[in-house]
């Protein structure tokens, strides 16, 4: 496992702003949702009022260009994620650049109500994601890592941040934060000098 620390994560986001799937990494570093739960989200999974994204499905793949859905990895998989205002409004600004993709499309672009597709309405490839994040990487001038280390990342951070594992347990969807703490213990090397 590989992980950046807050200061990369940012140099990474800045450098991503140009790309049409900046939402999507974005919300990885933000939320610390899992590659297929990411590209499973639909329109209905998000509540921009409450703030909240909700994880009902996961992208298992792709058949004839259409989705294959699968449950979430566990029943705690299944969740809802608090979201800051900032992620909000970059999740408005994604959509309104969607419709606006859909619009010049016409009738020839699917839809499949997904946050995250490529422009043509179809599901993203969970390879393409690796290649995505290697680019941005080396313009950012960060290390290179696997696109769930984002997920590896955003746990760190919010550690670090003092954050409590089992408020991080939950935003990751472990079965139990005793998974969270065997995971990341390692990111807090002074927890055996806590009381």
């Amino acid at each position: 496992m590989r992980v950046w620390t807050e200061e990369e994560a940012v140099r990474f986001l800045g450098a991503a702003k140009s790309s049409r799937y900046y939402a999507l990494l974005h919300l990885a570093l933000a939320t610390g949702m899992r590659s297929g739960e990411l590209l499973g989200l639909t329109w209905d999974d998000i509540d921009f009022t409450a703030g909240t994204i909700t994880v009902r499905r996961t992208l298992a793949g792709v058949s004839g260009g259409a989705p294959v859905w699968q449950d979430p990895k566990t029943a705690a998989a299944r969740r809802r994620i608090p979201i800051d205002p900032l992620t909000v409004e970059v999740l408005r600004q994604h959509r309104r650049r969607q419709a606006e993709e859909r619009l010049k499309a016409g009738p020839a672009r699917q839809d499949h109500k997904l946050v995250f597709c490529t422009r043509s309405g179809r599901p993203v490839i969970h390879t393409n994601l690796y290649h995505l994040i290697w680019g941005i990487a080396k313009r950012a001038g960060v290390p290179s890592i696997r696109f769930h280390d984002l997920r590896h990342s955003h746990a760190r951070i919010l550690l670090r941040q003092g954050v409590h594992p089992k408020v991080v347990s939950e935003r990751l969807g472990h079965a139990s934060v005793k998974l969270t703490l065997d995971t990341y213990s390692h990111v807090l090397p002074d927890t055996r000098r806590r009381p």
